[in-house]
């Protein structure tokens, strides 16, 4: 998997739609991994102090490759899904992004057997509202503290699954 080519990807669609406010076309010059798998992935981008300013995504592939997934989620990005403001084209030129593409989702009973540094961790309470911590993180408990927020459940006194994700990063 290219990196550069990852991260040109997300920068082009956030380019044009900014721009343009078109969606790029998925090219068809575009390697086979990136035209045939279907892989979730999650769009972050930082600004200048390297602090969240939106992201995007899911668990699972709503897309029909891994590269309509990315200008997918890198859109949804830009335009600041649920507690994040859009994403103005004055920014771009300050803003990082990180690619996260899940490649596998291994169901856990404990959150020890997840390695913070480098796999990200999934919860799915009976609310169904997900919440998901991605790599890298300090600790197991730091990360499933922080999916426990995101899909607004009590860690100690609520039933969930715990999922680990294995991911593939690519991040400027």
């Amino acid at each position: 998997m290219n990196t550069k080519l990852v991260l040109t990807l997300v920068r082009e669609t956030a380019k044009i739609y900014l721009h343009e406010h078109q969606t790029i076309s998925v090219s068809n010059d575009l390697p086979s991994w990136l035209l045939k798998n279907k892989f979730a992935v999650y769009i972050t981008a930082y600004d200048y102090n390297g602090s969240i300013r939106s992201q995007a995504g899911y668990h699972i592939p709503k897309q029909i490759s891994v590269a309509k997934e990315i200008i997918t989620n890198t859109i949804n990005c830009i335009k600041g899904i649920g507690k994040y403001k859009p994403i103005l084209l004055t920014e771009l030129p300050g803003l990082k992004f990180k690619i996260d593409i899940i490649v596998e989702l291994i169901l856990c009973s404990t959150i020890c057997k997840i390695n913070p540094l480098k796999e990200g961790v999934l919860i799915i309470p009976k609310t169904k509202k997900v919440g998901i911590a991605l790599p890298p993180q300090t600790s197991s408990d730091i990360m499933l503290s922080l999916a426990c927020q995101q899909a607004l459940v009590d860690q100690l006194n609520d039933t969930y699954l715990i999922y680990r994700l294995k991911t593939k990063q690519f991040s400027e």
